[in-house]
């Protein structure tokens, strides 16, 4: 019962974002296989639940290489292909 008294200060003060996982950890923790498309500025497709994952490429290095994309909305930029569970299916 003592545990719940450290929380509650967070809790009511709002303090929430530092234990909160970010859309961004929530997708690389998914394996996936993202598709090339035809298309020129998003150049990777995925269908994962209900949700459809972009992949569109920046105009580096002017901008970061990769923007993620979910449902229209920009997640995250990043330059580095997360490797560990996202795969390119033109891509060995």
């Amino acid at each position: 019962m003592k545990n719940i008294f450290f929380f509650l200060p967070f809790l009511f003060f709002g303090i929430t974002s530092a234990f909160a996982v970010t859309p961004l950890e929530n997708a690389l923790k998914q394996t996936v296989m993202f598709e090339r498309t035809k298309d020129v500025d998003y150049i990777y497709s995925a269908k994962v639940k209900s949700e459809h994952w972009q992949i569109r490429l920046g105009d580096f290095p002017a901008e970061p290489l990769y923007f993620f994309i979910i449902n229209g909305k920009e997640i995250a930029e990043f330059n580095d292909w997360p490797t560990i569970n996202w795969k390119r299916s033109d891509v060995r």
